[in-house]
């Protein structure tokens, strides 16, 4: 393979990686708890877009376990979207590690 067969893969790589950022620049997805009392959505800048918890659970005297929730709820949101962009970026770099990239 010659410099300019590489390069010319190498920039397009580099488009293919530009469109996913745009991409996960606008996208948002849905989340829920297990027992669907906490929802919300998330952005592809990790950034909570919106939250909804269940009435039962804002009553409840147990603070401790509705902080719990929420945070598992939320972690497992920002991992489900990490996970998503990775598969992206693998798909488009062909299975090359190329940290920091996003």
């Amino acid at each position: 393979m010659n410099f300019n067969q590489l390069m010319k893969q190498a920039q397009m790589m580099q488009k293919k990686l530009d469109k996913i950022k745009k991409e996960y620049d606008e996208k948002e997805i849905e989340f829920k708890s297990a027992d669907d009392a906490i929802s919300g959505k998330i952005n592809g800048h990790l950034q909570i877009t919106s939250l909804s918890i269940n009435e039962e659970l804002i009553n409840m005297e147990d603070k401790e376990m509705l902080e719990d929730l929420l945070m598992l709820t939320i972690n497992d949101a920002i991992k489900t979207m990490n996970n998503d962009k990775e598969k992206a970026v693998s798909a488009a770099t062909g299975g090359v590690n190329m940290p920091g990239l996003f």
